[in-house]
């Protein structure tokens, strides 16, 4: 059993290898010759992504799917050709699961999710299994059941707390509340017996369990987890356990407020559309409604940050001035980058739009992929979707101007292509305050594909982001909290978020106002 984690740790720690050798370090440019391949690198994703919304935006018609290919097939040359050089000078961080489970602290637990086929009963059903350590004891593994029923279930709680409270397909606190205790009772109450005693429990994520959100998790006694011991910190390797929770200081980046621009008349038609769909019926170009709270945002968490200690201050990009070409421009160097506007998700169904949400509507709550293993994919898994073409479910941020796009230079979308070729080896937070910021298409975790994944491989530490439409004004405050929580020096921002989330609890209950988790659970957390 051992043997087995150890091989799984190991994967996860190659895996984050691979990503690190992406992230090129400034002193290795000095390299002619891998300056050049950066810079190809980049070009070649800055033309993907102005590709990807020219398609979205004009049509995709038999001449936009041939440049679409051989904009891809350039990008991916121009990848690869950037690994073979980066190879080198990137030493591994590779530290075997043996040490890692050394340095385990008494008051710590390890946990790793493994979804696994091979595991399965006489029907031949996939199970979920963890492994589960603590100091001073021998390595255990939980098996958490059938996934053929845990999946549903989660599914089922995900929808629940995930629909806005009031709209069509919301049930009711109490069901929420039913579902989210199936749910504890198969994955949190299966771990409990070995977790005693711990104050902070550091997970790897897998499969149906892939951004769970675990500090929504109802207990017997009324409060959630975010309420209880331990604090939940969601790791992307068993080795990051040996590294100390960065203690960055220096610059805030926050953009809010973006004047989209007045659309023309013949676009209100997709004002209703939750996202676009790989057809036509979905693929105008939605109207971005203003988000007043946004720009209210961008200003208090700037004012909370220049009140931090060690604060090297803060700036803020609002209306007009909040443009991809200031981001794209203005990001490097930061510790901390905030961007509170609308997420901008395509996908291959539409629905109805909900004032208040900073989505292009977003009442409908989007799955998450699921887990597929690309070495054990069906062929139902592998057969193209319509919108495939578009990189599947692709969250993309809208900035000033996207209502009015010049689709050859300013269309006022920031994609994860762009996001990947900026320089983020100094930030430590990448806030992403917009809805479904945090939707990847993914055949395993390590394989995510999304915004977050983006900024990660251009160097930030750790990505915030939402895994669901979230309300303009209940993130507003919960954003407030984030920052004081930091500014009142939290370690790291797994104990911010959870601050965070106390804070908006209580005041939520002293105002009389609905402690549903929709309000406040969306955002999880990704550490490289």
């Amino acid at each position: 059993m051992r043997e087995a984690w150890s091989r799984i740790a190991d994967w996860h720690g190659l895996v984050n290898d691979e990503v690190a050798r992406r992230r090129v370090p400034h002193a290795a440019l000095a390299d002619t010759a891998l300056a050049n391949a950066w810079t190809h690198r980049n070009e070649a994703n800055l033309a993907l992504a102005q590709v990807l919304v020219n398609g979205a935006h004009a049509g995709r018609d038999a001449h936009w799917r041939e440049a679409h290919a051989l904009a891809t097939s350039a990008a991916e040359d121009a990848e690869r050709a950037l690994a073979r050089f980066a190879r080198a000078p990137i030493a591994s961080t590779a530290a075997p699961l043996a040490r890692v489970l050394e340095h385990l602290d008494p008051r710590d637990a390890l946990v790793t999710f493994v979804a696994d086929d091979a595991s399965g009963d006489a029907s031949g059903a996939g199970h979920l299994l963890a492994f589960v350590a603590r100091s001073g004891h021998a390595p255990r593994l939980a098996d958490l059941g059938a996934l053929a029923t845990l999946e549903p279930a989660i599914a089922a709680w995900r929808r629940a707390i995930a629909t806005p409270p009031g709209t069509a397909g919301a049930v009711s606190r109490a069901r929420a509340q039913a579902l989210g205790a199936a749910v504890r009772a198969r994955v949190w109450d299966t771990l409990a017996p070995v977790l005693i005693g711990a104050t902070r429990v550091d997970i790897v994520e897998d499969g149906v369990v892939t951004a769970l959100p675990w500090q929504a998790l109802p207990f017997t006694d009324g409060r959630v987890l975010a309420e209880r011991e331990p604090l939940v910190r969601v790791l992307s390797a068993e080795r990051r356990r040996l590294e100390a929770e960065p203690v960055v200081q220096g610059s805030l980046l926050a953009l809010g407020g973006a004047d989209f621009g007045t659309a023309a008349p013949s676009s209100n038609a997709a004002a209703a559309a939750v996202s676009l769909r790989g057809h036509d019926d979905c693929g105008a170009w939605p109207v971005f409604t203003a988000l007043p709270s946004t720009r209210t945002e961008a200003e208090a968490v700037a004012a909370l940050w220049r009140e931090t200690p060690g604060s090297a201050g803060a700036k803020v990009l609002t209306g007009a001035a909040a443009t991809e070409q200031a981001f794209m421009g203005e990001a490097s160097g930061h510790a901390v980058l905030h961007l509170a506007t609308h997420g901008f998700v395509l996908r291959d169904t539409c629905g109805t739009s909900v004032p208040g949400l900073r989505g292009v509507g977003g009442v409908a709550a989007l799955e998450p992929a699921p887990g597929r293993r690309a070495r054990k994919a069906t062929s139902a898994e592998r057969a193209p979707r319509a919108n495939d073409a578009l990189g599947g479910r692709r969250v993309w941020l809208a900035l000033a101007g996207a209502n009015v796009p010049d689709v050859a230079e300013r269309d006022g979308l920031l994609t994860a292509e762009e996001v990947a070729t900026l320089d983020l080896a100094s930030t430590d937070w990448v806030v992403l305050s917009a809805c479904h910021s945090a939707l990847a298409e993914q055949w395993t975790r390590q394989g995510a594909q999304g915004m977050a994944r983006a900024f990660q491989l251009a160097g930030a530490h750790t990505v915030i982001a939402s895994q669901w439409s979230v309300s303009d004004t209940a993130t507003l405050e919960w954003m407030r909290a984030l920052y004081a929580a930091r500014m009142h020096g939290a370690r790291g921002a797994a104990e911010a978020m959870r601050q965070a989330t106390r804070t908006v609890l209580v005041a939520r209950r002293a105002r009389g106002e609905d402690s549903h988790p929709f309000y406040w659970a969306a955002f999880s957390a990704n550490e490289r």
